[in-house]
């Protein structure tokens, strides 16, 4: 399929430039991504875009916006069962200061 081909691309890109630390390059590649895998309905890519946003906003001092995107990210990660993401996203969230909230030991 092109548009999940083209949205791992996409996330990819978002990833490349938040390793360069420029995160407001990161931002549009990492929207788009979310976009097409919500409108192919790939939730592992959804919750792995999510989870990226979410380490890029909060980076980004966006703390609201970071702490949604991470607790959707988590949440979609625990459908999935995948529990290696669940335990990153949950690390993320306790750097964010959000680990009271999000339940986490």
């Amino acid at each position: 399929n092109n548009r999940l081909t083209l949205a791992r691309n996409l996330l990819n890109l978002g990833r490349m430039h938040a390793a360069r630390e420029a995160p407001s390059d990161a931002l549009p590649p990492l929207e788009e991504a979310l976009r097409l895998y919500r409108e192919i309905r790939f939730p592992r890519g959804v919750a792995a875009a999510l989870h990226t946003l979410g380490e890029i906003r909060a980076l980004r001092g966006d703390r609201t916006a970071a702490e949604r995107d991470l607790r959707e990210a988590e949440s979609g990660f625990l459908a999935l069962g995948a529990a290696e993401q669940v335990r990153k996203v949950r690390e993320s969230l306790r750097t964010l200061g959000g680990e009271a909230q999000a339940g986490c030991p």
